[in-house]
């Protein structure tokens, strides 16, 4: 989801397809929201794996996409409220790996659209 540049239409796109009560569920990897594990990982994710990237491959620019990516990802409130807003409801998040991973649920409308 972190490289659709238009999440609202991707996530109407993936209720459409999902039967009725079903799960939409996205997997995404935001930086976490307080304490010093934010500022460790985001040190890592922008300092450390970038250059540690420069041993390993002949693309390092896709690491330093990714961290943007990541970066610049909707903080978990938000994108709870843009799944709401696409009609899915019991939306909610679970936080994994100290908060570097989370899936977000969104129930579709017992109905069919």
């Amino acid at each position: 989801m972190r490289n659709v540049p238009n999440k609202a239409s991707a996530l109407l796109e993936m209720a459409r397809v999902v039967i009725p009560n079903g799960l939409v569920m996205v997997l995404e990897l935001p930086v976490p929201s307080r304490g010093m594990w934010c500022s460790t990982y985001s040190f890592y994710l922008n300092i450390i794996l970038p250059k540690f990237a420069r041993l390993f491959t002949q693309n390092p620019a896709a690491y330093h996409y990714l961290s943007g990516s990541v970066m610049n990802f909707p903080e978990p409130k938000s994108f709870l409220t843009l799944m709401e807003s696409i009609g899915l409801r019991e939306c909610q998040s679970s936080s994994f790996t100290f908060g570097v991973c989370t899936l977000y649920t969104g129930k579709k409308s017992n109905t069919y659209d």
